[in-house]
């Protein structure tokens, strides 16, 4: 399937994310991670439409949802849908248009990196560029993030 765009446009900044699920309990216990300038990479398994509106719901009360980048997310394997039983139509309606609606960001999805297939390893802590183009959509590393300070 293809990289589907909610919001096309280009976007730079360090990539963070992986599994939300984790992530979650991440920002509960470290009251300074931030996704602040960064491009958010979202993905899980075994998650309900209604536990994923949860932890953005916690998410944006905790005030780390304001300053992204732009925002992807990749597989979401046997993750149960909502009101129609239709995981990315009800995830789409439910909680990202919810969510992000109102945020002027590149955000694409079903992005095939995650605990699925995985046909993309994406660098997370990398510098990138995201570009979601209706023809064409792009993720390049523009340098190396050193953790040596």
């Amino acid at each position: 399937e293809e990289v589907g765009i909610l919001q096309p446009g280009e976007c730079k900044g360090v990539l963070k994310g992986g599994c939300i699920s984790v992530l979650s309990k991440l920002l509960e216990r470290d009251l300074n991670f931030t996704f602040d300038n960064c491009i958010v990479f979202i993905e899980d398994v075994h998650e309900s439409v209604r536990s994923l509106f949860q932890i953005f719901e916690k998410m944006k009360q905790a005030g780390k949802l304001i300053r992204i980048k732009g925002l992807l997310f990749g597989e979401m394997i046997h993750c149960s849908g909502g009101a129609t039983r239709n995981f990315w139509p009800d995830f789409i309606e439910e909680v990202i248009q919810p969510f992000f609606s109102r945020f002027n960001i590149p955000i694409g999805y079903n992005i095939r990196s995650g605990h699925g297939r995985n046909e993309f390893y994406l660098p997370l802590g990398e510098e990138v560029r995201v570009r979601l183009h209706p023809k064409k959509s792009t993720l390049d590393i523009l340098s190396r993030v050193s953790f040596d300070k």
